[in-house]
């Protein structure tokens, strides 16, 4: 097991200083908009569930974050996966005139604090990194289960190219929707998109991971914040 600094303090943030930790996700590296309070706030209001958000300092000086969604199921206290929300594992600091070999150290130690505040105050958690974290062992020398994910970028410059990858399945449909002169239109109306959303959940005979009527109404929240 990696040992955390012992110069590393865990320390949650107040409600107040939300703007520090949005601050915090700009500059991390791996910091994007669902890491925010603004999408947090989202989420907690749609499907009535608290976050709370952390920091790990080092002399004072914010060197990792995480926000997380937690519930409780029977005795247990969890943190386990929340929709619409794809990271929940730590953020850390952006390296400036840093040697790649202390980076390195840092952020193991830096996890491995993380790992300790989770294993005082829950009994179970699963944590999502971001997709631009690529280096896991310090999860694996804490004891996790790790299971990779993959994200796929699909460059979309070249129209013949990118149908040409697509197999014949995906072509095939294509060409119906053409014949039967398909149309793509814009609204801002959620209640459409949600409904598109279950019904192909329902066409593949799949359980929506949320409701009908919580889609609505996360889409809709969606709409007044954009």
């Amino acid at each position: 097991m990696y040992e955390s600094n012992p110069s590393l303090e865990i320390v949650e943030v107040r409600n107040s200083d939300s703007a520090l930790w949005d601050r915090f996700v700009e500059e991390s590296p791996q910091g994007n908009l669902f890491h925010t309070t603004t999408w947090a706030d989202i989420l907690s209001s749609t499907f009535g569930r608290s976050y709370t958000i952390v920091f790990c300092k080092k002399n004072d000086q914010t060197v990792g974050g995480m926000i997380y969604f937690k519930h409780k199921k029977l005795s247990w206290d969890m943190i386990t996966p929340m929709a619409f929300f794809p990271y929940s594992a730590p953020l850390f600091y952006n390296p400036v005139d840093e040697k790649p070999q202390k980076t390195i150290h840092n952020l193991l130690s830096i996890t491995a604090s993380f790992d300790n505040y989770l294993r005082k105050n829950f009994d179970y958690w699963i944590l999502d990194v971001p997709s631009e974290s690529n280096d896991v062992r310090s999860y694996l020398w804490q004891g996790a289960i790790i299971e990779p994910q993959y994200s796929y970028i699909v460059s979309i410059s070249n129209k013949e190219e990118l149908y040409e990858n697509y197999n014949q399945s995906v072509r095939k449909k294509l060409k119906q929707a053409q014949k039967q002169h398909a149309k793509i239109i814009e609204s801002d109306d959620p209640v459409h998109l949600a409904e598109l959303v279950i019904e192909s959940y329902q066409r593949h005979g799949m359980k929506p991971h949320v409701s009908e009527d919580h889609l609505k109404i996360f889409l809709g929240k969606l709409k007044l914040t954009g």
